[in-house]
């Protein structure tokens, strides 16, 4: 489907949590096929690319590692958009333990000096509680130049942000929103009511639901793999014509593929598009087609969008 024919639908925000293609053997990061996977989705006008995030295997990465990737993020964002209005945002993941290291992380993010918004994963691992939590997210709101995303997903951290600790935290002027992938329909009503706020739909399944009860929008992992579709999805609620055929069919698709492993997928199924190499660094490893059926059937369905 041509953009164009987007032109009625109410512009959400819609940002791509990017992989991190890596060369088969080596391991080393590729970023050539980090470039196309970018042309691609500039083309389709997403408005914002995630760097280092889960989806990016950032746990896997080095500090330097983690600079390069976002200043290339960079580089190619501005190389296929010179006109700063419409380059997509550029957004960082952090992901820390505890507070002396995020601090000095964020500041070396900082000092790049071409990040708009930074994405703070809740400490994993040690479970703290809702009190400390408040600490650890107003501290860096306090000592960062850029804005911040809270970002909760107890599925990897072992944490849960409350809903009052998310409504604390918006308080802060810093604090302008959250990336949540803990939805549950009570907190899809709950967090697109806190004013002043963004909230970012984190589950691709979930998209539709969560525009409708005033989400800003969607960070989505599986973008890559069909970017006009998700474009087309991420504005459905305020269309009032039928949905386009593709739009529907990529809903459809979405609750199966979220029931496989990220970025295993996406990697999987990229690398059958020519997207780049289903390279992961173990213990991750891709899927294999020979023997997931379901997913190869998926594979064609998504090539049919």
């Amino acid at each position: 489907m041509k953009l164009s024919n987007t032109a009625q639908l109410k512009h959400n925000t819609l940002v791509c949590a990017l992989p991190t293609p890596f060369l088969p053997e080596t391991y080393s990061i590729d970023f050539t096929a980090l470039k196309k996977v970018i042309a691609a989705l500039i083309d389709a006008s997403v408005d914002g690319l995630l760097a280092v995030g889960s989806t990016g295997e950032v746990h896997s990465l080095s500090i330097n590692e983690q600079m390069q990737v976002i200043e290339k993020v960079a580089s190619f964002a501005a190389e296929y958009t010179p006109s700063e209005q419409k380059r997509p945002k550029i957004w960082a993941g952090l992901f820390a333990t505890h507070l002396l290291p995020a601090i000095q992380h964020m500041q070396r993010i900082e000092s790049l000096n071409v990040v708009d918004a930074l994405l703070i994963i809740t400490p994993y691992y040690i479970k703290p509680s809702q009190k400390e939590l408040i600490y650890y997210y107003t501290t860096l709101a306090d000592k960062s130049s850029i804005p911040l995303y809270l970002y909760n997903n107890p599925g990897r951290t072992g944490v849960t942000l409350a809903l009052d600790t998310i409504t604390h935290l918006a308080k802060h002027p810093n604090i302008i929103g959250i990336k949540e992938s803990a939805l549950t329909l009570e907190r899809i009503q709950m967090l697109g009511k806190i004013p002043n706020f963004e909230f970012f739909c984190g589950n691709d399944d979930q998209i539709p639901l969560s525009i409708a009860n005033g989400a800003k929008g969607a960070i989505s992992a599986l973008l890559p793999l069909a970017p006009q579709a998700f474009r087309v999805l991420c504005s459905l609620p305020y269309r009032e014509q039928q949905t386009p055929l593709n739009a529907r069919a990529l809903a459809k698709l979405l609750d199966k593929l979220v029931s496989y492993a990220n970025p295993q997928l996406l990697k999987t199924l990229g690398a059958e598009m020519g997207l780049m190499h289903p390279t992961l660094r173990p213990p991750l490893l891709p899927y294999n087609l020979l023997e997931e059926k379901a997913i190869k059937a998926l594979l064609n369905d998504l090539l049919q969008l």
